[in-house]
């Protein structure tokens, strides 16, 4: 991969953060309305303990939800391959909730 391929999703998002900055700044826009990523850093930092501690019980909730998942998904593979008639029955459900 050539340096600016490496590069070009890095200058590209930090022009885009600068382009909003600007914006929101050259435009007035009120920071109830749209916060530009400068106050959105300054709200995090100021929030930090808050948030992490959120972050971790969202994490957790997110875990076993995905363990949950794919247990229940492991045990309907299981049947399907098991029965004809468990083929049958879950088999259309799958297709429509890919």
């Amino acid at each position: 991969m050539r340096r600016a391929e490496r590069w070009a999703p890095i200058v590209f998002g930090l022009a885009a953060l600068a382009l909003w900055q600007g914006l929101v700044i050259g435009l007035r826009v009120p920071p109830y309305v749209l916060p530009g990523p400068a106050a959105i850093v300054i709200a995090f930092w100021a929030d930090r303990a808050s948030l992490l501690l959120s972050l971790v019980s969202t994490l957790a909730v997110t875990g076993a939800a995905l363990l949950a998942a794919a247990l229940l998904g492991m045990a309907l593979a299981m049947a399907m391959a098991a029965s004809r008639l468990a083929r049958a029955a879950i088999q259309p459900w799958a297709v429509v909730l890919q």
